[in-house]
C-alpha cells in the first residue's frame, strides 16, 4: 500500500553533474608545515615569550602542504604581496589527493 508521506528531499535523485558541484564547493583546511619534532612536556612547559625553538630542517628546505594531516604537496615559501604564499613545487597525483580528504587510516 502506498504512503501518503512524501519521501524527505534528500530521497530525491539529482541530476549527476548537480551532485559533483556541490561536492567540488566543499572546504577543506590546508595546512603548510614549516617542521616538525617531538620535545618532553617538560621543555615545552618551559617555553616563554623570546624562547628559539630549534629544529633540524633547513631553512631553503621545502614546506609540506597537508590536508587531514597527510601530506598533498611541497613547496616554497614565497611572499605573495603582504602575506605569506607556498608555490608548489611537487604534487601528489590526483588520486592521492582525493583519499586524502577520507577519514584516517582511510
Amino acid at each position: 500500500m502506498p504512503s501518503d508521506r512524501s519521501s524527505p528531499p534528500w530521497d530525491l535523485p539529482e541530476p549527476p553533474g548537480r551532485n559533483l558541484g556541490r561536492i567540488l564547493a566543499l572546504e577543506v583546511e590546508l595546512t603548510a608545515v614549516i617542521a616538525e619534532q617531538k620535545i618532553s612536556l617538560g621543555s615545552l612547559l618551559e617555553v616563554q615569550p623570546g624562547s628559539v625553538l630549534d629544529f633540524d630542517k633547513p631553512v631553503e628546505a621545502l614546506l609540506d602542504l597537508r590536508i587531514h594531516e597527510r601530506s598533498i604537496a611541497a613547496g616554497a615559501a614565497v611572499l605573495s604581496g603582504d602575506r605569506f604564499g607556498l608555490r608548489i613545487t611537487q604534487i601528489r597525483d590526483l588520486e592521492a589527493r582525493i583519499r586524502s580528504l577520507g577519514p584516517p587510516g582511510g
